[in-house]
C-alpha cells in the first residue's frame, strides 16, 4: 500500500489545488495515516526508513513548512502537520543512522 500511496500523495502535494485548506487537510491526513500504518512495529519502521528514506525526510520538511505557513486559525491543518512532524521525528530518532546514510547518497 505504501508503495502505491506515497508516489500518489507526493504528486498531489505538488498540485496548485493542494494549498486549498480542505485539500491540504485531506492530504495531511493521508500522509499521517501512511506514517501511522508503517510505524506499528520495528520491522515496519525499518522498512519505511530503508525503502522510503528520501520520502520520509522530504515529508518531514514539507509538513514543517506547512505548519509554519498555516495561519493559527486553521487549527486542524496545523495539528495534522505537527502530527506528521512528531511521528516522523520519533521514527527518525530511532533510525537516525539509517536515514543519515540514505540522505548522504542524494
Amino acid at each position: 500500500m505504501t508503495h502505491e500511496c506515497f508516489p500518489l500523495l507526493f504528486t498531489i502535494r505538488s498540485l496548485p489545488q493542494a494549498t486549498e485548506s480542505t485539500v491540504l487537510e485531506a492530504l495531511l491526513s493521508a500522509f499521517l495515516g501512511m506514517v501511522e500504518l508503517n510505524t506499528g512495529t520495528s520491522t515496519n519502521e525499518e522498512r519505511l526508513v530503508t525503502d522510503y528514506a528520501r520520502e520520509v525526510t522530504e515529508l518531514r520538511e514539507w509538513a514543517g513548512g506547512v505548519f509554519e505557513r498555516t495561519p493559527q486559525s486553521e487549527e486542524k491543518v496545523r495539528m495534522l502537520a505537527a502530527g506528521i512532524m512528531v511521528k516522523v521525528g520519533e521514527v527518525a530518532e530511532r533510525w537516525e543512522r539509517r536515514l543519515l546514510g540514505a540522505a548522504t547518497t542524494f
